[in-house]
């Protein structure tokens, strides 16, 4: 992914992550980042 992408997806992740508790979603989002150039979207 390029990096344009890659923040794309990120904005998609935080709103997904927003619809749980506050502070889990920022450990989760945490979480996702640490692990985005493993990522695979099919």
């Amino acid at each position: 992914m390029s990096n344009g992408q890659r923040l794309m997806l990120l904005d998609l992740i935080s709103e997904w992550a927003g619809i749980i508790h506050e502070s889990a979603a920022a450990a989760r989002v945490a979480e996702l980042k640490a692990d985005l150039n493993e990522t695979w979207l099919a």
